[in-house]
């Protein structure tokens, strides 16, 4: 859930592109610092993974949640300019 909030602030910062588009512009503008970008794109990679055909698949465990929380948190502190 929390992946799906942050594309939903970056789409809305950046406009119309898929989610890997929109960490990487993130990332050239310093929104999103260098490790904060692996995260949210493993976090991309493991939300693909909820589907039912792909039960048997690893999900995000507890360090890559954890990390998601700090990045998520510092993501909403942040002035968006709008």
């Amino acid at each position: 859930m929390v992946g799906a909030v942050i594309e939903g602030l970056l789409f809305d910062k950046f406009g119309n592109r898929n989610f890997n588009s929109l960490i990487e512009k993130a990332k050239a503008v310093k929104l999103l610092n260098a490790n904060e970008a692996i995260v949210i794109d493993s976090i991309r990679n493991t939300r693909n993974k909820i589907h039912a055909n792909k039960y048997n698949e690893d999900i995000a465990g507890r360090k890559e949640a954890l990390q998601l929380s700090a990045a998520y948190d510092r993501l909403l502190k942040k002035n968006w300019g709008t």
